[in-house]
Order: C-alpha cells, then structure tokens, then sequence
C-alpha cells in the first residue's frame, strides 16, 4: 500500500496528463488540485476514466473553469473518496461542453451530494439526456440547498425503476417545475407516481410530458394543485386521472376547483368514474365540484356510500360503453365519428352472437375428447371383457381336466373292485358245489 508521502510521485508517474503544458499554463489550479487533494484518492479516480478522456477533459477543464469554480468545486469532488467510482461514471458519460456547464453553475458541495445517488441512475440520464438540456436543468437543480438534494433528488433517484423515464422528464420539461414537484412532493410519493405510468406517457406527446410542459406557462398551478395532489393523493389514481383527461382540460379544471375537493373526489369515488366525470364539458365539472359534490365527502358514512355507488355505476357504464362499441363496429362506422340510434341494439346483437358462436365452439370443443373418451373406454372394456373370458375358459379347462382325471381313477378302482368281488364270488360258488358234492356222496352211502 502507498504512504502518503510517496502517494503523490506515484500518482504523477502514472498520469503524467496532469502535469502537461496545459495544465501548467494554470499553476494555481495545478497546485490546489495536487496539494489539497489525497494522492491515493486522486489516483483512484484517474485509474478509472481512460488515458483519452483524461487528456481532453483536464485542458478544458483547467482552462475553461473559473479559478473560484475550480477550487471550491472540483478539487473536492476529485477528492472525495466515496464520490470516485460514481464521478467516473459520468465524466465518462457527459461531453466536455455539458461537464464544463454544471461545474461553472454548481454550488459548491452540491455535486458531491447528488453523487450520492445511485451511480447507474445517474449514468442512465446522463447518456438519455441532450447535450443542450444538462445545462438547462442540472445547472439550475445544483443550485438548490443541500437538504433539497440529499433528501429529495437523491432518494428520489434510487426509488424510480426506469432511470431513462426520469431522463426523458429532464429532457423535455423546464427545470423549475421540476424543482417545484421536488420541493413540495416526498421523493416516495413522486417516485410511486412516475412509476406507474407507462412507456407511452413519456413520449413527446404522451401525458405525462404534456402536462409537464403545460405547467411551464401556469408555474403557480403546479405548487398549489399538483403538489398537493401528488403529496396527498393516491398514486394509482393519481395516474389513472393524468393519463385519461387530457393536459389542458386537467389544468382547467384544477384552476377552477379547489385541490382539497379533488383529492377528497379522488379518496372516496371510483377512479374511472372520477376521470368519467372530469371528461365532461368544463362548465358542468366545475358546477359538480361548486355544487357541493366535494363538500357531502366530508362526511365518512356518505362517502362511503358514494365509493360503492360509483364502483357499481361505473362497471355499468364500462359494460354499456363496450355494447356501444361493438353496435358502432357492427355498422361499420369510423370510432371517431360518435354512436347513433341503434347502434345499442346492434351491440346487444353483436354481443348475442359472439355469445352463440363461443357456446358453439365449447360444445365442439369438448365433444371430440368426450367422443374420445367414449371410444376409448369401450376399446378398454373390450378388452377387459376379452382377458376375462380368456381366464374364465382357462379356470374351466383346469377344473375339467382335474375332474376327467378324477373319473378315471374312481373307474380304476371300481373295476379293481368288480374283479375282487368276482374272484371271491367265484372261490365262494365253487367251495359250495364241492360241499354239496360231497353231501350228496354221502347221501348215496347211507
């Protein structure tokens, strides 16, 4: 490891770039970055942007930064050990003109807080932003306190999940509605809403960039409605209300109304019923809210009876704006050019049909496998049945063979039995002939 007295030979000797002719045209800049700097530290950053960069970054640098400028914000900056890795990341994203524009317009001690933000992030919108914009936005965001930034921007930064979205915000609004959004909106309730819109609303024309931009021309609208209502207010609805009312019909009717009504609204009805409401002609949204429809909210047991009531009207506006829909494209009629007479009516019959057709395909659908099934049980019965007359007829061979063998050893013995019987019938006739023979002799004597 380097001791400090040796730091700084061996961070010249390996960037010999910070003592060329340029820099040396600038001895105070030269020595107040060398003497008030930590060699190992300085090294470090210098280690991590490439020999190139170096060499066309430090003659601008230390030619075109204000002496002032110079000491109290860069020297800090490339002092700064924990700031390295992340100040090297974006030395090497910015370009020279951009670089020179935020270190001659920032505070001094600012740039070391906002590097405190994710390096990634910073990175991200650094590279999606235009060269022209960095000094437009940053300069004037670097000039705010250091609690702004550290509370604010930085945790901010680290909560949003799509940096390139907050870099096309940076690219296309101005700096101080932007600085109004971060001085009055926590940085968790900004972070949720930028990241429930989608990839559409940050196009050029999509809502979330058309609403910033409206802002530019009413400055006070965006501290007294929509900081309030993205502090308050409830960040999917919040979303739901930018992205289905368009920009300037919003503002109108935030001018005209008062952002505690709107937010209560927003609480204690169904959002799409909300954005429903705010889509009608200008002069009936505000004669709603004037007419006390945000005043009755106040009350806990109303609003809760609004909220279900509004929940079950708008899902049957939703059901009736889909049979419209269909009747407008069974007529085959432009979207654009409004429903007519009839058009429910061939809605419900579209939706009839389709109805039909889906019940037919199910019952096609499931009548092939239940065919199927049918088929395949009977070939498995078949040949159930098969096995099972085969082992019947199989038992039935046995036990007849077991009884033709059992007949044949009963006749054996019965006709062992005839012949021992005859034998001892015949020895028996033939003892008596010989006794009656001889009875007879004896007769003929006497």
């Amino acid at each position: 490891m380097d001791c400090g007295c040796c730091a700084l030979p061996l961070l010249l000797r390996c960037h010999p770039e910070l003592v060329t002719g340029a820099t040396l045209l600038h001895p105070r800049k030269t020595l107040s970055l060398l003497l008030r700097s930590d060699g190992r530290t300085l090294r470090r950053f210098c280690d991590k942007v490439p020999s190139q960069t170096m060499r066309g970054m430090l003659p601008a640098l230390f030619g075109q930064v204000s002496d002032r400028q110079f000491i109290d914000v860069v020297v800090p900056l490339m002092s700064s050990s924990e700031r390295a890795d992340a100040l090297s990341k974006i030395v090497c994203s910015l370009d020279t003109g951009a670089m020179l524009e935020v270190l001659n317009g920032a505070l001094p001690g600012r740039l070391i807080v906002v590097l405190e933000a994710p390096a990634e992030a910073l990175a991200t919108i650094i590279a999606h932003v235009g060269p022209g914009r960095i000094g437009n936005v940053v300069v004037p965001l670097l000039q705010e306190s250091e609690d702004l930034l550290r509370d604010k921007l930085v945790p901010l930064l680290g909560k949003i999940h799509k940096p390139e979205n907050m870099a096309k915000i940076v690219d296309q609004v101005d700096a101080s509605v932007l600085i109004a959004l971060l001085r009055g909106v926590r940085a968790e309730a900004l972070a949720e809403v930028v990241n429930g819109f989608s990839e559409e609303d940050f196009k050029p024309e999509g809502r979330v960039i058309q609403l910033l931009q409206a802002l530019n021309s009413v400055p006070d609208l965006a501290e007294e409605k929509i900081v309030p209502l993205m502090e308050k207010g409830e960040p999917g609805k919040i979303v739901r209300m930018v992205q289905g009312i368009p920009a300037e019909k919003l503002l109108a009717v935030l001018s005209s109304t008062e952002a505690e009504g709107v937010l209560r609204l927003l609480e204690n009805t169904n959002a799409d019923f909300a954005v429903r409401l705010f889509q009608l002609p200008l002069d009936s949204v505000i004669a709603s809210m004037a007419g006390g429809l945000s005043d009755v909210l106040v009350d806990r047991h109303i609003a809760e009876l609004v909220k279900h009531s509004t929940d079950t009207l708008q899902a049957g506006l939703a059901q009736a704006d889909d049979v419209l829909a269909r009747g407008l494209q069974a007529r085959g009629a432009d979207p654009s050019g409004g429903y007519k007479f009839g058009d429910l009516t061939r809605g419900l019959l579209s939706m009839g049909q389709e109805s039909l057709e889906k019940g037919k395909e199910l019952v096609e659908l499931h009548s092939k496998p239940l065919q199927e099934g049918w088929e395949a049980l009977q070939k498995d019965m078949a040949i159930k049945t098969e096995n099972l007359t085969e082992t019947l007829q199989q038992h039935v061979d046995e036990h007849m063979q077991k009884v033709h063998l059992s007949l044949g050893e009963n006749a054996a013995l019965l006709k062992e039995g005839l012949a021992s019987s005859k034998k001892r019938l015949s020895s028996f006739s033939c003892r008596n002939n010989t006794a009656y023979q001889k009875g007879l002799q004896e007769e003929e004597v006497f």
